[in-house]
């Protein structure tokens, strides 16, 4: 990360920023890069982008003003379509090959590029994007608090909320009595892994039928929250007999149009529901490496919030970082902040940083940019332009990047020398270097789209 503290403009804000993100992460039920959601480097390089794109639009912020634009740039942003890079390391939009299997992409600042988000999922990318709107929606309102939009040091997790905002919840119990604590808290971590596998099946190929909920019913948005949940009054290190489960919160998302399910389909889909959640314990218990039948027991249930009462989230280390596959450190690769400093602390400072006026800079994505191929058609036949005036900049594959003539570029796809659209980067004006059209920093002087869209308003 040493590059990041070399480009980034303020790093004393990008670090208070940085803290009060992750802090809300964690209340929220959204800090855990293993189970798709956030970790130390995601936050870090979605915040880069922030500080970077602001600080070329309005010059240096305060980290209140990072903390709402980085809440509405990403509620706003395309995540099917678009990725999320470092413009202050990638010159150009990078060219990126993306797999059908990865709903979120954010790439590394290194060569090769490198999605550092490959863990994410349809289910865990819908959790983010509705965090990142409820965020934005809050900073919207005029009376709203730091407290309100993380969550109060005294209700730090956000789990009160999220046992009460879902009809129904997969109920992953687990208990164990065997003598070896050891033994206990590696099924208990291993298991915890495992539950990925049943919100998206990404561990072992499919059979005739469907192992995992996303597949078998991609209406239902399924939400896991990352930590276990407890009736236990105490867990130590120690604890020889332990009795937990882990939560998903299941919702079917709102399809304009849609025709309402009969009591019949309705039956008939909390039947197949059942026989994903049985399968999926069946498959836990047949694994003789973690699970003993002598000394433990895996089930899965389908719950109303009525059956979670008493339940609390386990703030023990019982389970984690007892499985070494599933050992995803979320704090990997985070920037390091030289004055560590605990979360009251950080807490303390927060309250102190004003949120009233608060406003987020206008980035550059917000407006439509005009194609390449608009403004190569304005220059060629509009007479208000000389076409010899003017330059087109492009990425060549092998040599990076080139320019030439606007009249000497070739659209046709028959011609040799043809080059595709997307390749091109900017249009400049010979006379005097302007470029009227830049795909990186989204400006048009041609038709007035993105950036400049803005500024003509």
């Amino acid at each position: 990360m040493h590059y990041l503290q070399r480009t980034i403009p303020d790093l004393a804000s990008f670090r208070l920023a940085y803290r009060f993100i992750k802090i809300w992460a964690q209340r929220r039920g959204i800090y855990s890069s293993k189970l798709g959601y956030l970790g130390g480097i995601h936050i870090t390089l979605l915040l880069a982008r922030i500080c970077t794109l602001s600080f070329r639009q309005a010059g240096t912020i305060s980290a209140a003003d990072i903390i709402t634009t980085f809440f509405k740039h990403y509620a706003q942003f395309n995540w099917e379509k678009q990725v999320v890079y470092d413009p202050s390391f990638y010159k150009s939009p990078p060219r990126y090959f993306r797999p059908q299997r990865e709903p979120l992409v954010i790439l590394s600042q290194h060569q090769p590029k490198v999605n550092v988000a490959r863990a994410a999922s349809i289910p865990s990318t819908r959790t983010l994007v509705q965090e990142f709107q409820r965020a934005d929606k809050l900073l919207s309102q005029q009376d709203v608090t730091w407290e309100q939009l993380a969550g109060s040091i005294e209700n730090s997790t956000g789990a009160d909320e999220f046992l009460k905002s879902y009809r129904s919840y997969a109920k992953v119990n687990v208990q164990y009595w065997g003598g070896a604590a050891t033994k206990g808290r590696m099924l208990v971590g291993w298991l915890e892994w495992r539950c990925v596998s049943l919100l998206v099946g990404r561990l072992h190929p499919l059979p005739t039928f469907q192992r995992h909920i996303h597949r078998k019913f991609p209406d239902i948005h399924a939400r896991i929250w990352p930590a276990r949940f407890t009736d236990m009054e105490e867990v130590g290190e120690t604890t020889k007999e332990y009795q937990g489960c882990y939560l998903i919160g299941l919702t079917r998302e709102s399809t304009p149009g849609a025709t309402p399910l009969s009591d019949a389909d309705r039956q008939s889909a909390h039947i197949s529901l059942l026989a994903v959640l049985n399968s999926f314990a069946e498959q836990i218990r047949e694994d003789e490496n973690y699970f003993d039948s002598s000394s433990s027991w895996v089930d899965v249930s389908l719950v109303q919030p009525s059956a979670l009462s008493g339940l609390r989230v386990d703030i023990s280390n019982w389970g984690n970082g007892a499985y070494d596959e599933a050992s995803f450190d979320d704090d990997e690769d985070e920037i390091e902040l030289e004055d560590e400093e605990d979360e009251e602390l950080v807490q303390a400072r927060l309250r102190t940083m004003p949120i009233r006026g608060t406003k987020a800079v206008a980035m550059p994505e917000g407006a439509k940019l005009r194609s390449a191929s608009d403004v190569l058609n304005r220059l060629r036949w509009d007479a208000e332009f000389d076409i010899e005036n003017y330059i087109v900049g492009y990425d060549d594959r092998f040599l990076g990047e080139r320019e030439m003539p606007v009249g000497q570029w070739k659209a046709d796809l028959t011609d040799e020398a043809f080059i595709p659209m997307h390749r091109i980067l900017y249009f400049k004006r010979k006379s005097d270097g302007v470029k009227v059209w830049d795909r990186e920093t989204r400006t048009d002087l041609l038709f007035g789209s993105g950036v400049s869209s803005k500024v003509q308003e």
